[in-house]
């Protein structure tokens, strides 16, 4: 475990070195594919903070300790009461604080089998497994058409690059959208799931995504877009992170 964490220590001096040049599209791909490889070279379950809370990381899912964004972003408003699903779950992190913040029922999905094994033992470590639903599949695909939510949170891999999406592995699946076809799906099949009244929320970045095509697709699919946090700069910071909400 410590020689883990001294080598992930390592690894982040090394990136702040290459973040701090990438300011064009290509270096920032070049600056992801590096902390991308430093997530892949992880090769045992590790403990991190995340919000004043003790977690589990697993290999093979993306790591919120290599990745300089997801640190800052913020809680998701959850009232007392919800139901909460989450897209893309990784380590759980989210779901499992709207589970401690009283969501009633709380479903997590993702494609990767390993970070479906994480987010259930994060889910057991902080004693809300019994409600908590964890389910592997692409997207909303795991769902009834009949389940649905008053609170859809997607913390998307917004990072861009040509290729197609098969052609990632796993861990490169939660980095990058190429085509961004999971932003498109996600304006397109979310409000099937929506509880009336409900909101989709999405952690965007305006630096690492596509801002214009965000706001395009929300119009086509009839969203009314409200920004409800940013940390950062474009001009001084290599990565900024929104929070947006999303109702019909």
């Amino acid at each position: 475990m410590k020689k883990l964490f001294q080598l992930v220590a390592f690894s982040l001096i090394l990136s702040s070195v290459s973040l701090e040049a990438a300011t064009e599209k290509t270096d920032k791909i070049a600056a992801a594919d590096v902390l991308l490889e430093q997530n892949r070279r992880i090769e045992s379950n590790y403990q991190f903070t995340f919000h004043g809370k003790t977690f589990v990381g697993y290999p093979n899912v993306y790591s919120p300790i290599i990745f300089p964004g997801a640190n800052k972003q913020t809680d998701i408003p959850i009232r007392t009461g919800d139901h909460f699903l989450e897209i893309g779950c990784g380590t759980g992190i989210f779901s499992v604080l709207a589970a401690l913040e009283e969501a009633e029922i709380v479903f997590a999905i993702d494609i990767n089998p390993d970070a479906v094994a994480n987010t259930i033992e994060n889910a057991h470590l902080h004693g809300v497994a019994d409600k908590m639903q964890v389910l592997q599949g692409d997207m909303f695909d795991p769902l009834e058409e009949t389940q649905l939510f008053d609170v859809i949170f997607f913390n998307i891999p917004f990072c861009h690059r040509d290729c197609k999406i098969d052609e990632l592995t796993m861990l490169g699946q939660s980095l990058y959208d190429p085509e961004h076809e999971l932003l498109h799906r996600y304006f397109k099949e979310g409000k099937i799931h929506l509880k009336e009244g409900g909101k989709l929320i999405l952690g965007y970045s305006t630096t690492h995504g596509n801002i214009e095509l965000m706001y395009e697709l929300a119009k086509k699919y009839n969203w009314q877009v409200t920004l409800l946090n940013k940390v950062g700069d474009e001009v001084t910071d290599f990565i900024t992170i929104e929070l947006y909400e999303f109702r019909q």
